[in-house]
């Protein structure tokens, strides 16, 4: 019980980081933009990470290892989605013409597919 509290915990606090990156994302350059995304990914994964963690584990675990947890629980076209979307967003650290609209949206899908799989506890 206690891993169900964990991830709905998680999934919870990446929603709130992700309405305010909605809020401020004009304000932040394009450097702040990628680490609040990618910290919004690793958090939201770590909701998916946390059900298969009866226990929470004596470290923090890396992203590797939360990413390699969550993906045992996704559908293929999920998994696909979510590659691209750290794919994108590792090319996208050195572009001045970050398309902050583009992730914004594409947070949203990845939001979808955590509630899909997270439904029977949300």
């Amino acid at each position: 019980m206690v891993y169900f509290i964990r991830a709905k915990y998680y999934f919870n606090y990446a929603k709130d980081l992700f309405s305010q990156l909605k809020e401020t994302y004009k304000s932040l350059n394009e450097e702040k933009f990628i680490k609040k995304t990618e910290e919004i990914i690793f958090i939201g994964l770590k909701s998916l990470w946390a059900l298969s963690k009866v226990y929470a584990p004596e470290k923090s675990p890396s992203f590797e290892e939360v990413l390699a947890e969550a993906f045992k629980a996704l559908e293929e076209k999920d998994k696909t989605f979510i590659k691209s979307l750290i794919s994108s967003l590792k090319s996208e650290h050195n572009k001045a013409d970050l398309k902050k609209e583009k992730f914004l949206f594409q947070l949203e899908e990845f939001f979808k597919i955590l509630q899909k799989e997270l439904k029977p506890i949300l």
